[in-house]
C-alpha cells in the first residue's frame, strides 16, 4: 500500500519520522510532501496542467464556509495551487490513499488531491489545527478517518463535529523508545533543560521569571534553552536584566534532533515545560519534547497546558498550573530537592511512553487504518 501524506514541513518536523519509518515495516509506504518547503513546491507549469477540476473542487469545498478570514482564505488557495501541481506531479505514483498531517492547509491539500485521484482521505488533528476550523466540517464529510493524538483532541473534534463522531479514532504521536538504563543521580549544581520554538505560547518568559525566585532561595541552578523564534530577543533581554540570573542561562540556538536527543540524555535533573493556556486555543497536544524526554527517563517539570496532563501526572512528572511563575518554581524546587522521587517519577513516565507513544505500536494502529479503509484495488 502506498499512502501521501501531507503536512506542512517534513524537514522541520522531526517527529513525524518515525511513524513514517515503522510504517513501511507494516506494508504501508509513505511518502510525505511538505507545503512550506520549497523543493516540495510543484512546477508552475504542473499547477496549469494540474488546475482542471482541483481549483473548481476547491471553490466548491468553501462554497457557503465563509468564516474564513482574508490571511486564512489566502493559505487554503495556495494550498489548493499545491494540490494542483502536486496532481499532475504525482499521477503517476499510483497512491492507494492521501493522509494530512494536520487539519489545516495540509488537509486542504490532502482532500482534493484524494477527490482527484478518487481514492480514500484522512487527516490528523493535533489542537490548534482543530480550533482553527479551516473547512474542518466539509473535509470530515469526505473523511475515511479522522485521528486525534489525544483524547482531548478528539473530544473537541466530537464536540464541534457530533455527527461524525464514529470516525474520530485516537491514535497517538508515536517516539522510538530506545530502553535506557536507570538514569543515575545527577552530579554538581542543578541543570535544568528546555527545549522548544521561542514563541509566547511556549512560556519562556515565565519560566525565566520562575528561574530568578528560585534563586533567590539560594538554588545555584543553570538552565540550558534550545529552540529558537521571535521571543529570543526579549528572552535575551529579560534575561539580561535580571542580576540574579547572570551567567545562569544559554541560549543554545536552534539544534537538530539528534542533538537535542542527545542532550536528553545528559546529567540534566529534569527538563522544563512552561506552555501557557490562552482564550485563542493555540494550546499543546502532547508536546512530543515531553515524550521524546520520558523515553529516556528525563524527570520532567510541566505546566497543564492543552493535553500534557495526558502524560505528566503526580506520579509520571511535576505538573503545575500554567501561567504563574510562583507555582511553576514551587514545582521545579520540589523536583529538585526530591532526587530519588524525581527519578522514580521519571521511571513510571517511562513506562507509560512505552505502554501508549511507543512508535512501534502507534504506527501500526496507523496501518490498521489504513488497510481497513482502503480498498483493494489493482496496483499494475
Amino acid at each position: 500500500m502506498r499512502v501521501l501524506y501531507t503536512t506542512t514541513s517534513r524537514r522541520a518536523e522531526t517527529f513525524l519520522r518515525p511513524e513514517v519509518q515503522r510504517l513501511g515495516t507494516c506494508g504501508v509506504y509513505v511518502e510525505v510532501r511538505g507545503l512550506r518547503d520549497l523543493t516540495d513546491w510543484p512546477s508552475p507549469i504542473s499547477m496549469v496542467l494540474g488546475g482542471r477540476g482541483v481549483l473548481g473542487a476547491f471553490r466548491r469545498l468553501a462554497i457557503d464556509r465563509s468564516n474564513l478570514d482574508a490571511k486564512t482564505r489566502l493559505k487554503n488557495w495556495m494550498a489548493a495551487l499545491q494540490a494542483a501541481g502536486f496532481a499532475s506531479d504525482l499521477l503517476s505514483a499510483n497512491f492507494d490513499a492521501v493522509h494530512a498531517y494536520w487539519a489545516s492547509a495540509p488537509a486542504t491539500v490532502a482532500v482534493l488531491l484524494a477527490a482527484r485521484w478518487s481514492i480514500p482521505f484522512s487527516f490528523t488533528g493535533h489542537r490548534w489545527d482543530i480550533y482553527a476550523r479551516q473547512l474542518l466540517a466539509a473535509k470530515a464529510d469526505r473523511a475515511s478517518f479522522i485521528r486525534a493524538i489525544s483524547s482531548r483532541g478528539a473530544d473537541l473534534l466530537v464536540q464541534l463535529m457530533p455527527k461524525h463522531r464514529e470516525l474520530v479514532k485516537i491514535v497517538h504521536v508515536g517516539v522510538d523508545v530506545p530502553a535506557p538504563a536507570k538514569r543515575p543521580l545527577s552530579p554538581g549544581p542543578p541543570r535544568l533543560l528546555a527545549v522548544g520554538n521561542l514563541f509566547p505560547v511556549k512560556g519562556h518568559s515565565v519560566l525565566l521569571s520562575a528561574l530568578e525566585l528560585i534563586v533567590d532561595e539560594g538554588l545555584p541552578l543553570k538552565l540550558d534553552l534550545v529552540g529558537s523564534g521571535p521571543e529570543l530577543h526579549h528572552l535575551q533581554t529579560q534575561a539580561s536584566r535580571a542580576p540574579r540570573l547572570q551567567g545562569r542561562i544559554r541560549f543554545l540556538g536552534q539544534l537538530s534532533h539528534r542533538e537535542v536527543l542527545n542532550l536528553m540524555s545528559d546529567d540534566y535533573n529534569a527538563i522544563v515545560h512552561s506552555s501557557i493556556s490562552g482564550s485563542s486555543g493555540l494550546e499543546e497536544g502532547v508536546p512530543v519534547v515531553l515524550l521524546e524526554a520520558a523515553a529516556r527517563r528525563l524527570p520532567i517539570v510541566a505546566t497543564m497546558s492543552g493535553a500534557t496532563s495526558e502524560l505528566v501526572t503526580k506520579s509520571t512528572g511535576w505538573p503545575c498550573e500554567p501561567n504563574s511563575p510562583s507555582t511553576l518554581a514551587q514545582a521545579i524546587l520540589a523536583s529538585l530537592t526530591s532526587p530519588l522521587e524525581a527519578l522514580e517519577r521519571a521511571d513510571h513516565a517511562f513506562e507509560l511512553i512505552n505502554e501508549v507513544w511507543n512508535v512501534e505500536k502507534t504506527a501500526r494502529q496507523m496501518a490498521d487504518l489504513f488497510h481497513e479503509t482502503t480498498p483493494l484495488r489493482d496496483r499494475r
